[in-house]
């Protein structure tokens, strides 16, 4: 059993880590942060980087599982065929949502395995989280999670 206050996000990000792809840099960014506005409530929120370069992409290829486990002399090919696959880009941005869509359903089987009440809310309903990334721009906000939190106390969700 897990402290739920102090490690189930730790356990997330461990999931995450886990059964991603890649262990090179994401293209994505998950984060917890306090509900104030729900008592005894926390968000865990999702973004995508709007920054991410070719250079981190080709981070991510080189740690793949599928780089690493394929025969080294079609590991250069592969980096090629992918950098040119996802060189436009709209289907730059396209692979990073998948990415994070992962993610976010290792989150949510995560959550769900630990018995842990979880809610897609409308951003709106997390103003210091829409504050904070406002002041960046080099991050997209695209899902909100509220954890620990009955329905019934969520208004607008």
């Amino acid at each position: 059993m897990i402290n739920r206050v102090n490690s189930l996000f730790d356990v997330i990000m461990e999931n995450i880590r886990k059964i991603s792809g890649s262990y090179g840099l994401a293209p994505y960014s998950v984060m917890e942060f306090p509900a104030f506005e729900f008592k005894g409530g926390r968000f865990i929120a999702m973004f995508i980087w709007d920054d991410y370069s070719f250079s981190d992409l080709e981070d991510y290829l080189r740690k793949s599982q599928e780089y690493l486990t394929m025969d080294c002399l079609l590991q250069d090919d592969f980096i090629t065929l992918k950098l040119q696959e996802l060189s436009k880009p709209a289907i730059l941005r396209q692979w990073q949502q998948h990415q994070l869509e992962i993610a976010l359903g290792i989150t949510l089987a995560t959550l769900k395995a630990h018995r842990v009440t979880f809610h897609m809310i409308d951003k709106s309903l997390a103003p210091d989280i829409l504050q904070w990334v406002e002041g960046r721009n080099d991050l997209i906000l695209s899902d909100v999670l509220l954890i620990g939190v009955q329905e019934e106390h969520i208004t607008g969700a």
